[in-house]
């Protein structure tokens, strides 16, 4: 009886994990995305929303000039879960949006309160927020600015949700962006 009894068992488990899935790979995912390597070039893990935020569309690279920018807000969340949409603008007047589309170029006069507020916060807080977790329809917002340094394009993001706002720059930054979106959206 106990011969049965224990190949019911092993009959039993053998099933059960044969009908298990197996776990899914991280398709497309390169070591280097789940890996972010900080300042003293010390490799260390990447948590689950900085993986978000690197999973975020870039801004394309920026114009070729000195000091040339290009900026993308992306939000998410909100009662709908789709944010308030988003905004690329570069140095160069390019500008799209999303969802809805906006009229391209902007002029250099508009791109200026937009250029002084990025270059006055390059060495700011550029922090990844995790979600607070306390405010379910907060609007998630996360930003990425490549700027070209020379012959080097560096990449700043954040991330942040209404719950817990960024720095006062990063809000201005947003702010200005945001209605320059606007501006163009209504044309």
């Amino acid at each position: 009886m106990r011969a049965r009894t224990l190949i019911a068992t092993v009959a039993l488990a053998g099933t059960t994990v044969l009908a298990q899935e197996p776990t899914p790979k991280p398709e497309g995912r390169t070591i280097g995305q789940l890996l972010q390597v900080v300042g003293d070039s010390k490799a260390r893990t990447v948590t689950a929303h900085e993986a978000a935020a690197a999973q975020m569309p870039e801004p394309p690279e920026p114009p070729g000039a000195a000091n040339a920018w290009s900026l993308r807000f992306h939000t998410t969340g909100g009662f709908t879960g789709v944010g308030v949409g988003s905004v690329t603008i570069s140095s160069d007047g390019q500008m799209s949006c999303g969802p809805a589309p906006c009229a391209t170029p902007v002029a250099p006069a508009l791109l200026n309160p937009v250029a002084m507020s990025i270059a006055s916060i390059l060495e700011a807080a550029w922090v990844l927020q995790a979600p607070s977790g306390v405010c379910m329809d907060c609007v998630r917002t996360t930003v990425a600015l490549k700027r070209r340094d020379g012959d080097v394009v560096r990449v700043f993001r954040a991330s942040w949700d209404d719950s817990r706002p960024p720095s006062p720059e990063l809000r201005e930054l947003r702010r200005l962006a945001f209605e320059l979106r606007a501006a163009r959206s209504a044309r």
